[in-house]
C-alpha cells in the first residue's frame, strides 16, 4: 500500500541527480523474483533488482507496449504509438522509417547541464544519421540499432530473417553483418565473442567512472537481455538445468541464466555508483520494455496474466518495474505503488526530477508525486 509518512524532500533542482533507466527487454511478469510464487519451479533468480525493488517503489501496475519498437519510442518520446505512427510494426535492420524527427526525446528535454548516454537496443529508426542516439539529444551510443543481435558475434538475427533479407546484407559484408555500433562505427574485433551484457555493463561504468563526478549523467541502458536468441555461458545454464524439472528443451534455462546475468550486470553499475559517490543523489528506473515470449518458444513466464508480448492482453502489457533512490523518504521506501504507472509516464517524470519542465503537449503524466510523496518538490 502507498504510504505517505516520512516523505523526503527529493531531489535538489540545484543539485539535479544522477537519472539511470534501465530497461530489460522481454522480461515478463513473472520473471523477477519479487513476483514470483512460493509453489511456482522453473523460475528465474534476481536477488539484486529483487534488493534494489524492496528498498524503492515497485510498480505493480506499469504498463507498457506490446512490441519493441512501439514501448521505446513511446518511454523515449512520452506519446502513445498512435500518436508518433510508431504502431506500425517493429523497426528491424533495413527498415527505411523510424521514429518522426519532429519529436523530442528525453535527453532534450533535460536541464542542459545533464550529459546523456545511450547503451544498448535503440530499435526506433536509424536510416539516416539525425535518427540515431547521437543525432536525438544523447552525446555518445555504444549499441546496436535493430531488433536483436548475436550476445556474442552480434550479428543480426531474427529482425532481419523474417524479412528474407540477411543473406543478401551479408554477400556485402564478406558473410557476415554485425550490429554493434559505438556513435555510429562499428566496433573492433576487441568486442568480438563479448557477451553483449557485458559489454554494455562496461560502458556504463566507464561513464560513471569518468563523467559522474562533473556533471549529472543520464543513463539509458537497455539491455538486449532477454530478448531471444537466448544465449549464456554454460556453467550459469548448468546451474538451473540442475536444478529445474526436466524439460524436453532449454530455453527457460537458458533465459533464467541470461537474467541472472542481466541482474548481476545492474549489481555492477550500482555499487560502481557507490564507489564513485554517484549513489546518493540517483535515481535508478528499472522496467520492461514488453511481455514475454512463453515457454518454448521464448522461455519467459507472464503467469498470472493472460497473454504474452504481441498481444494486447496483460501479460504482453503489463511488465516489471521499480523506482530505487536514497532521494526517497524513508515512508517511501519498500512499498508497492498501485495506481496505473504507464511507459510514457517516464518522460515527464524523469525530466521533473531534473528540475526541467516536462512538455504538456504529450501523453504522459508525471507520477513525480506519486513516487516521491505529495510533500516533495
Amino acid at each position: 500500500a502507498d504510504d505517505a509518512a516520512g516523505v523526503g524532500g527529493g531531489p535538489d533542482p540545484e543539485d539535479p541527480p544522477h537519472l539511470v533507466l534501465i530497461l530489460a527487454d522481454d522480461m515478463g511478469y513473472n520473471d523477477i523474483g519479487y513476483n514470483r510464487a512460493p509453489h511456482q519451479t522453473n523460475q528465474v533468480s534476481t536477488p539484486f533488482l529483487d534488493e534494489l525493488a524492496s528498498e524503492g517503489v515497485t510498480l505493480t501496475r506499469y504498463y507498457t507496449q506490446c512490441d519493441c519498437s512501439p514501448s521505446r519510442g513511446a518511454l523515449l518520446t512520452g506519446l502513445y504509438p498512435a500518436s508518433t505512427g510508431l504502431y506500425h510494426g517493429v523497426i528491424v535492420t533495413q527498415s527505411h522509417w523510424g521514429l518522426p524527427l519532429e519529436y523530442h526525446l528525453i535527453p532534450q528535454f533535460l536541464p542542459s547541464r545533464y550529459r546523456s548516454h545511450a547503451i544498448g537496443k535503440w530499435d526506433v529508426g536509424h536510416y539516416t544519421w539525425n535518427h540515431v542516439p547521437t543525432g536525438r539529444g544523447f552525446h555518445s551510443y555504444v549499441g546496436f540499432y535493430g531488433t536483436d543481435i548475436d550476445y556474442y558475434t552480434h550479428e543480426i538475427g531474427a529482425g532481419c530473417n523474417s524479412y528474407n533479407c540477411s543473406s543478401a546484407i551479408k554477400r556485402c559484408m564478406n558473410d557476415s553483418i554485425t550490429d554493434l555500433n559505438y556513435d555510429g562505427a562499428a566496433t573492433g574485433d576487441e568486442y568480438y565473442n563479448r557477451y553483449s551484457t557485458d559489454i554494455f555493463t562496461d560502458r556504463a561504468v566507464e561513464l560513471l567512472r569518468t563523467e559522474s563526478a562533473r556533471n549529472p549523467l543520464f543513463l539509458y541502458v537497455a539491455f538486449n537481455a532477454v530478448h531471444g536468441p537466448l544465449e549464456a555461458d554454460d556453467a550459469t545454464i548448468d546451474r538451473f538445468n540442475a536444478s529445474f524439472l526436466y524439460e524436453a528443451r532449454t530455453e527457460r534455462a537458458t533465459f533464467a541464466a541470461a537474467a541472472l546475468l542481466m541482474d548481476r550486470a545492474v549489481e555492477s553499475i550500482v555499487k560502481t555508483m557507490h564507489e564513485v559517490g554517484a549513489y546518493d543523489n540517483s535515481i535508478v528506473l528499472f522496467a520492461s520494455d514488453n511481455g514475454a515470449t512463453l515457454a518454448q518458444t521464448g522461455g519467459g513466464s507472464n503467469w498470472p496474466l493472460r497473454g504474452s508480448k504481441f498481444t494486447p492482453y496483460e501479460g504482453g502489457v503489463r511488465v516489471p518495474a521499480f523506482l530505487h533512490s536514497p532521494l526517497l523518504g524513508s515512508g517511501r521506501r519498500g512499498i508497492t505503488h498501485a495506481g496505473l504507472f504507464h511507459v510514457t509516464d517516464i518522460l515527464p517524470t524523469l525530466v521533473h526530477a531534473a528540475g526541467g519542465s516536462p512538455p504538456s503537449d504529450i501523453d504522459g503524466v508525471n507520477q513525480y508525486h506519486a513516487l516521491f510523496g505529495s510533500d516533495a518538490t
